[in-house]
């Protein structure tokens, strides 16, 4: 016989049994989990407080490494106390023991481990403090409240304290404050609030709080008189432009000047150094004045004249024999509310309070007029200026 062709008929038969058998290819095989390892914070028993939650599938391993079912799956043995996600995130509800259960694959192998759960560990007050030794509040005749310590008034550390607060006032009547800081306005007056930590005396700190009103006096400027750094003022029609326009309490008069990078009524100004020109006018109110406020009243509320409003003044200067001036308020804006076409007047606004004769208001460049920011028009335009005092009072 042939031996060349016998073991060549060998291999052929050897290979065409290979071919039908189930033996599998290298890496196509399940492989079972044989166990669970839990990370030491398991498997020694779990502590949690109440509110808490813990991801647990980074502490659980399963072996061999390749095993090709890891599946895990997660069960509470009380869920009031505990529960658990499939995905097994757990969430601690209230106190008690229970055992959570861990399954892996689908052939029963699982382990467990038990979970207390206790009460929230409570978090000590290290410091308290009022950001003011005082503040004040207008009394509306409405029902008001302000948090103290969500609005800053009332500093704590730590913000996540748990031992809480009590608080005291030396005069109910006026105000009272909550347990939790709010304080609720019930009338005129003063009072002093104190805050202590609830379980430390020790920690406290005391605020005066002014429940006040506005009494508000406005001037008679019927004897006051001006002057203005441009001489001569722009002639426009229809304005009756002049010193006293924007005193004397008529419509149909108004205070008007050039400004700066414009031509009109006459006063050319394109030519000037835009940016560092000063235009400036001087009350004088006859007498030494308590003064803490003015206010002025726009020419219209028509689209056409935002561009003539005053936006804010660059200085406020006050003097009392009108050549030694002495400025008290520097950067005064008021465009967000001018720039408002509905509001034909300003709000109140508030100047260091002080008692002067002559009040002298200066602009500088461009940013004094029109609060729409685009410097349209060429004057600006005043037709009432009111200067007084708001005071704040306690009592009826």
């Amino acid at each position: 016989m042939n031996i060349r062709y016998f073991m060549a008929g060998i291999a052929v038969v050897l290979t065409a049994a290979a071919c039908e058998s189930n033996i599998p290819e290298a890496g196509t095989m399940d492989v079972d989990a044989e166990s669970i390892v839990l990370a030491d914070g398991l498997a020694n028993g779990l502590q949690i407080y109440i509110g808490q939650t813990v991801e647990l599938e980074d502490s659980v391993t399963v072996f061999p490494e390749n095993a090709t079912d890891k599946a895990q799956t997660y069960l509470s043995s009380n869920d009031a106390v505990a529960s658990v996600t499939p995905q097994g995130v757990l969430t601690a509800n209230t106190v008690g023991s229970c055992t959570i259960d861990v399954y892996v694959g689908n052939k029963g192998l699982y382990t467990s481990f038990d979970v207390s759960v206790g009460d929230v560990p409570p978090v000590a007050i290290e410091a308290l403090s009022f950001r003011n030794e005082s503040e004040e509040f207008e009394f509306t005749g409405e029902e008001q409240t302000v948090d103290l310590i969500g609005g800053g008034y009332l500093i704590v550390t730590p913000v996540d304290q748990t031992e809480g607060l009590t608080f005291e006032s030396s005069d109910p009547a006026v105000a009272t404050v909550s347990d939790e800081g709010i304080l609720t306005v019930n009338a005129l007056g003063v009072t002093t609030i104190t805050a202590t930590a609830a379980n430390n005396e020790n920690l406290t700190d005391q605020l005066e709080v002014t429940v006040y009103r506005v009494k508000n006096t406005e001037y008679d400027r019927s004897s006051w008189s001006m002057t203005c750094s441009q001489d001569p003022l722009p002639n426009l029609s229809n304005r009756n432009n002049s010193l006293t326009a924007m005193l004397d309490g008529n419509s149909s008069t108004v205070f008007c000047i050039t400004r700066p990078g414009k031509s009109s009524g006459g006063v050319n100004l394109k030519n000037v150094d835009v940016a560092s020109y000063q235009i400036d006018y001087t009350i004088d109110m006859k007498e030494p004045t308590l003064i803490n406020y003015f206010r002025l009243v726009h020419l219209s509320s028509s689209s056409t004249d935002l561009g003539t409003r005053m936006s804010g003044y660059t200085e406020i200067l006050v003097s009392d024999n009108g050549t030694d001036f002495t400025p008290i308020a520097q950067n005064i804006s008021f465009a967000t509310h001018a720039a408002v076409l509905a509001n034909t007047e300003t709000e109140h606004i508030s100047i260091p309070e002080t008692t002067c004769r002559y009040i002298k208001f200066v602009m500088v460049g461009t940013s004094c007029y029109d609060p729409s920011g685009k410097n349209n028009g060429n004057t600006a335009q005043i037709k009432e200026m009111y200067i007084g005092y708001d005071e704040h009072v306690t009592t009826e």
